[in-house]
């Protein structure tokens, strides 16, 4: 079993052979009824890990006194796991969305990515756009949200009263070629996506 474990069931063959399930189902006529494959899901779960581990970290919310991991899923809207990360203990889940979104091992290429909450940022906004995805969060609260605007005079009805933060054009236009180049260096995969969140 041992040396099944090592040359078989690794998690870059486990990778290849999901790649290749989720490309053998995209080719079914039904499934394109269930969705295009342009838009996907993601959001973690969270377990209770009982061993020592390095991906494990402590919550009291989630884990109690023990330790834990959370299972970050991306899923698309043909109802297949395109990609998957394991995220130590329970990171903000923003830490985690851009790489398995620019990390895709599958013909599947969603330009839509719908998450919860817990992947809500700003930056994530700014990110996405500029790499020519929709980021469509569910949010639990959009009355505790930060909505922009550029024109102070424009009129968005009843969100009015939320659109109080103005963006400031001249910093955009300051820093837009950083930008520009932060967002090819993601797509290239020449900067890890984690480490641009986190700072």
């Amino acid at each position: 079993m041992l040396l099944v474990d090592q040359n078989y069931l690794r998690n870059e063959t486990i990778t290849a052979a999901n790649a290749q399930l989720i490309a053998a189902q995209n080719h079914i006529p039904l499934v394109k009824s269930w969705g295009s494959g342009d838009v996907a899901s993601a959001d973690g779960v969270r377990f209770v890990v009982p061993v020592s581990t390095v991906h494990a970290g402590p919550n009291l919310k989630y884990f109690g006194e023990g330790r834990g991991i959370t299972y970050y899923n991306l899923m698309s809207d043909q109802f297949t796991g395109t990609n998957v990360i394991v995220v130590p203990g329970t990171l903000h889940d923003a830490l985690s969305l851009l790489t398995i979104v620019l990390e895709l091992p599958t013909e599947l290429n969603p330009t839509e990515i719908i998450t919860d909450t817990g992947a809500y940022t700003d930056l994530i906004f700014g990110l996405f756009w500029s790499l020519g995805y929709q980021f469509s969060p569910r949010l639990v609260d959009v009355g505790g949200a930060r909505l922009w605007r550029i024109e102070q005079a424009a009129d968005y009805g009843s969100l009015n009263s939320l659109c109080r933060d103005r963006i400031n054009l001249d910093l955009i236009r300051q820093n837009w070629d950083d930008m520009l180049r932060l967002a090819g260096s993601l797509k290239m995969g020449l900067v890890h996506p984690g480490s641009v969140i986190r700072n």
